[in-house]
């Protein structure tokens, strides 16, 4: 049975009243097996690291820093920005609820640059 409603559309059956349904959302990804806090003690995540420059940042400091991120990827931030008011403590903060493994952090000083790995 099709008539004309109130808007000038064409109902079909027989018109819905009280509260309109709500649209339940259907799971659009498969769960990856190797994310962090899996179910599986057997299978562990892989390693996540954060890479940092510290102190004087000179111009090697920082292509050395996106080249690491970039040979990195899958598993470093390889977008995060750094900001002067920046602590290691911030970081260190973020690193528990990331499932943060390593810390990569470079400097320099006027003869050479370092990397420590902690």
């Amino acid at each position: 049975e099709e008539r004309e409603g109130e808007g000038g559309g064409v109902e079909r059956g027989w018109a819905k009243m009280g509260k309109p349904q709500r649209r339940r959302k259907r799971r659009t990804h498969i769960p990856d097996e190797n994310v962090h806090g899996s179910l599986d003690p057997s299978k562990k995540a892989a390693p996540r690291a954060l890479v940092l420059r510290t102190g004087k940042h000179t111009k090697m400091v920082k292509k050395l820093e996106r080249d690491l991120k970039l040979t990195m990827r899958p598993h470093t931030a390889d977008r995060l920005k750094q900001r002067k008011g920046n602590v290691m403590k911030d970081f260190l903060n973020v690193a528990g609820p990331l499932g943060i493994s390593h810390f990569l952090l470079l400097s320099a000083t006027e003869k050479c640059q370092y990397l420590k790995l902690a």
